[in-house]
């Protein structure tokens, strides 16, 4: 009796990958309805954006909503979004890049890193943009984990004495994808956060994971 070959399976996402991407979602798919004119509550997103958005004149004085907004600001602006799409390519990402995060941190690690890295990427928007512009979006903790696995490519390929060439040429590349949306948005892109992220995200992969004594198998090396 014959046995059928069956293509290997893709391992699903982590359930805190899914529990990420799940509130991110869920609470857009709310501000859409809201915002349809057949419910006309567009007070909704308003009001989530008050509250849960980061509010850089908060930390200049200004009066807060809420107590403790000036900390949780830091946090809840990751979980909201300026858009339906805004929200669907910042978690694809989250999905795509989280996998080899997870696997490697387990998931308690990879929520505090992925967490921090949102902290670390508002920080930087906060000291790099000056406008008091208010900020949301997934991306500086998404850009996070983009720093953790340009820094775990570089540290596996120098430990086989490989080029780095193709880390540094993804560097390039979100580079040039930041100036390029900078411009189709209209300079409405808080690169600074991008950034910020992107550097929280590989210091803290150089802290949590310093170079190994084992040798990297070649396996290992995302191509």
């Amino acid at each position: 009796m014959t046995q059928k070959l069956r293509p290997p399976s893709t391992p699903r996402p982590a359930p805190v990958l899914l529990a990420i991407a799940g509130l991110c979602g869920l609470l857009e798919v709310v501000f859409t309805l809201t915002d349809s004119p057949a419910l006309d509550l567009a007070e909704v997103r308003r009001s989530a954006i008050l509250y849960g958005a980061f509010w850089p004149g908060l930390l200049e004085g200004w009066d807060s909503l809420f107590p403790g907004q000036r900390v949780t600001m830091f946090f809840s602006y990751a979980f909201l979004h300026g858009g339906f799409l805004h929200m669907t390519f910042n978690m694809l990402i989250l999905i795509a890049l989280g996998r080899q995060a997870v696997g490697r941190l387990g998931q308690a690690g990879f929520l505090l890193v992925y967490l921090l890295c949102g902290v670390g990427a508002a920080v930087a928007f906060y000291v790099l943009n000056g406008s008091g512009t208010p900020m949301l979006g997934a991306s500086g903790a998404v850009f996070g984990l983009f720093g953790t696995q340009v820094y775990w490519d570089i540290q596996a390929r120098r430990m086989l004495r490989l080029p780095i060439d193709q880390p540094l040429r993804l560097v390039v590349g979100l580079v040039v994808m930041n100036v390029l949306l900078w411009v189709v948005v209209g300079g409405m892109l808080a690169w600074e956060a991008h950034l910020g992220g992107f550097v929280t995200g590989a210091v803290l992969a150089r802290i949590i994971t310093p170079t190994p004594g084992h040798r990297y198998r070649k396996g290992m090396l995302r191509r």
